[in-house]
């Protein structure tokens, strides 16, 4: 973008762009109805402007209607999956700020840094002071975020990704964001590919051999993982038998006693939780009734690296895969590497 003011700080900063970027930056932002759009997350308008061409016309993952009216140069990601995204699409040079959790890859490690991922942690005074031509939000808590940028005119683009074909929207997004649509295309090709082999993979398991999974969320109070959440899809595709397929949350509370009568084969969680949440077999049997279910009796605990499970950029994929060989040893190897 023409015409960024100098580092002169965030008050001066904060004034320059309510003086001077709204009019360009943004051509149109209004909220969008909950229909099968704003439920996709990042989607492009059908038909709304040329591939590649600016402005761009897309509805982001709250729903709202968002034209950029140039191509950004300078952005700020307020998400690690995001961060990824934008790396992963050859975009890396343009960020010019991201979270203290912003850790993969080692690139954005050195970038300046406008927060932690929560809404409360985020300095607005920081990202305007960036001079960001877009911001990337993340999930619905970072809402107080978006609308404060908005009032000071700062562009701003939520994603909100629920399942593999969210993930490719966003991917796709940030690739035409880029101008590197076909190279985008190609990323996207191979992930897909890669997650279509190991749901084919899961197909030919048996159903008296699936086994039955318990995904510790959190300890006090206990929660799951439910099959509309990232989680769950992912128990899903590799063919694991959610024991709280039932559950209308995404992430419900559940009690200690149910998880003893559904008798998980299985129980895995990952490094995002305290540490007092480290899952061990030993740990679980001290919890009531709980010595006795299969997946304590025969050491089938496991924590999941976070960064890959619960991380929707495109090392999600990693995840998958890797639960999927977690949850069945020896079924997914061959099968799964074959598609790389």
């Amino acid at each position: 973008m023409k015409n960024h003011p100098p580092a002169r700080g965030a008050v001066a900063a904060t004034c320059f762009w309510l003086r001077r970027f709204r009019p360009a930056a943004i051509l149109r932002v209004k909220p969008s109805g909950r229909g099968a759009l704003a439920a996709a997350g990042l989607l492009m308008a059908a038909g709304a402007f040329a591939e590649g061409a600016f402005p761009m016309a897309i509805t982001d993952g709250f729903g709202r209607r968002v034209v950029i009216a140039q191509r950004p140069e300078r952005i700020v990601s307020l998400a690690p999956s995001l961060t990824e995204t934008v790396f992963a699409v050859g975009n890396g040079a343009r960020l010019a700020g991201v979270t203290r959790f912003c850790n993969f890859p080692a690139e954005a490690e050195a970038l300046p840094k406008v927060g932690g991922f929560a809404a409360r942690t985020i300095s607005i005074e920081a990202i305007v002071a960036l001079r960001p031509d877009i911001v990337l939000a993340g999930d619905e808590g970072q809402r107080p975020v978006v609308e404060a940028l908005e009032r000071l005119g700062i562009p701003v683009v939520a994603a909100r990704v629920t399942d593999f074909e969210t993930l490719f929207a966003s991917i796709r997004l940030q690739g035409r964001l880029a101008g590197r649509e076909t190279e985008t295309d190609a990323l996207i090709a191979g992930l897909r590919a890669r997650v279509e082999a190991v749901a084919r993979r899961a197909a030919e398991i048996p159903e008296e051999k699936r086994v039955r999974v318990y995904w510790e969320a959190f300890d006090e109070p206990l929660m799951s993982a439910g099959p509309r959440s990232l989680i769950g899809r992912q128990i899903a595709l590799a063919g694991g038998v959610n024991i709280f397929g039932e559950a209308r949350e995404p992430y419900p509370h559940v009690s200690g006693e149910a998880v003893v009568a559904r008798n998980p084969q299985i129980i895995m969680n990952s490094r995002i939780l305290p540490a007092r949440m480290s899952l061990t077999a030993g740990r679980l049997a001290r919890r009531p009734g709980w010595a006795g279910i299969d997946a304590v009796r025969e050491g089938r605990v496991f924590t999941l690296p976070d960064e890959l499970v619960t991380r929707a950029g495109p090392r999600l994929v990693d995840g998958l895969e890797l639960m999927a060989r977690t949850i069945y040893p020896g079924w997914f190897d061959a099968g799964t590497e074959a598609q790389r």
